[in-house]
């Protein structure tokens, strides 16, 4: 009898601390990258990206004498392999470009952002600078919001893009954009 009453109790206290209809609950989306590693043999380089994202194929294409490769990720990825970008989605590319006129970061952010825009940062050691806001504001040729990391390394220059359309929805994945940023590693220096 004293287990039947302890069952009736428990069950009593487990309906009680359900969530009854009507009550709004709060959707937390995971913007951690706990572990899906992208590993580069061609550039050198690791990181990791959350598992919602998707990753297209790298890239590459010659522009200005240089050749650049870029691979893509995002949270919108149709059947056909082409990334579709509504409210709520974001799209991640990480450019890598020979910088075959071995200018400084310096001068090559300095032509895409403008001076007192940016913050610097480290990435893997290495000086990096940091925009992030209305692209407009970058002299960016995107539309929308975003977070952008330049940075560069034994004559390469990297660019991490983060891109939405919408201010809120670059919110929502800052910390994933950062993470990516913070996961990178350069694995041939």
């Amino acid at each position: 009898m004293k287990r039947f009453l302890i069952a009736i109790f428990m069950f009593a206290l487990l309906v009680g601390c359900t969530n009854t209809e009507g009550e709004e609950t709060v959707e937390v989306k995971d913007t951690s990258v706990q572990g899906v590693p992208y590993n580069d043999t061609e550039y050198g380089f690791t990181l990791n990206y959350p598992e919602k994202f998707q990753i297209g194929e790298k890239t590459s294409y010659v522009m200005d004498n240089a050749t650049t490769a870029s691979i893509d990720w995002s949270t919108n990825l149709n059947d056909e392999g082409v990334f579709g970008m509504g409210d709520e989605d974001i799209w991640v590319t990480l450019s890598i470009q020979e910088n075959v006129e071995n200018s400084s970061l310096e001068e090559l952010t300095s032509q895409r952002l403008h001076p007192g825009k940016q913050e610097d940062i480290m990435v893997d050691g290495h000086p990096a600078f940091r925009f992030k806001g209305n692209l407009a504001d970058a002299g960016d040729s995107h539309n929308g919001f975003g977070i952008l990391s330049y940075f560069e390394s034994d004559g390469q220059f990297y660019t991490l893009t983060c891109v939405t359309k919408t201010e809120s929805t670059l919110t929502e994945h800052e910390a994933a954009c950062q993470s990516m940023v913070e996961s990178f590693e350069f694995t041939s220096n």
